[in-house]
């Protein structure tokens, strides 16, 4: 089985690794957890602000990841031009398929 974890505009990291939350569902159930940044505009995800925020939301999120081989933090950041976005944070359906596939990808290298 597997499942897998949007992190976004209603799920902050807070809510979606927590010390009972995603570790104890993963191990208590046997699924793997993958979570995933949300597509972003390829012009906030070039801001030197983002970019340091990005990182410590992902060392934080791998430090959870450490503590369970059942979640896994996956290694992609997936950005898109203005044409392709509905806002900052939400792509149009076509971008939507290609974000699909490098989550399904990154998910695939991970198995490995």
């Amino acid at each position: 089985m597997m499942g897998i974890v949007l992190l976004g505009k209603y799920c902050t990291r807070e809510t979606a690794v927590d010390k009972t939350g995603l570790i104890y569902l993963a191990e208590t159930h046997n699924i793997e957890v993958y979570l995933a940044s949300g597509p972003i505009f390829e012009e906030v995800a070039a801001d030197e602000a983002f970019q340091i925020y990005y990182g410590q939301v992902r060392t934080e999120l791998q430090t959870f990841a450490d503590r369970s081989e059942k979640l896994h933090l996956l290694p992609i950041l997936a950005t898109f031009p203005a044409d392709q976005m509905e806002n900052v944070d939400h792509v149009i359906f076509e971008a939507a398929k290609t974000y699909t596939g490098l989550i399904a990808s990154a998910i695939e290298e991970v198995q490995k």
